[in-house]
């Protein structure tokens, strides 16, 4: 039987192998910032906003090929409105409300400047 010598390249590799999947999420910060300027190129100003859990994607909603994607738990985000807007919702300009345990949903761009974009928001009824 041939005996193999373990070298420290050879324990390199393995290691990388084992944790090839995981990423680093983008920093609050960023985060933040996307989630503003999402909100305000709408009809709302973000009055503030507080970040809670960031987590992958889970693996059965990745796809092949696909960018990165992480979860964003909103403990809370208070808009404020810059216009009326109707139906469903009736919320008046000027009026502000806050919405708690809300979910965005980003994902890493494929332009040039690799920007990240929402792709889905939940538990905050807006346009």
């Amino acid at each position: 039987m041939k005996k193999y010598k373990t070298t420290f390249s050879h324990i390199l590799i393995m290691a990388m192998l084992s944790v090839g999947g995981c990423s680093i999420s983008p920093p609050t910060s960023t985060i933040e910032r996307v989630i503003i300027s999402h909100f305000e190129s709408g009809p709302y100003k973000v009055l503030e906003i507080a970040i809670g859990d960031i987590s992958p994607i889970p693996d059965q909603e990745k796809q092949y090929m696909g960018t990165e994607g992480y979860i964003v738990n909103i403990s809370s985000i208070t808009l404020e409105f810059q216009r009326d807007i109707g139906e469903p919702w009736n919320y008046k300009k000027g009026h502000y409300m806050t919405f708690n345990d809300g979910t965005v949903r980003i994902k890493k761009g494929t332009g040039k400047g690799e920007e990240w974009l929402i792709v889905d928001i939940s538990g905050i009824p807006v346009l």
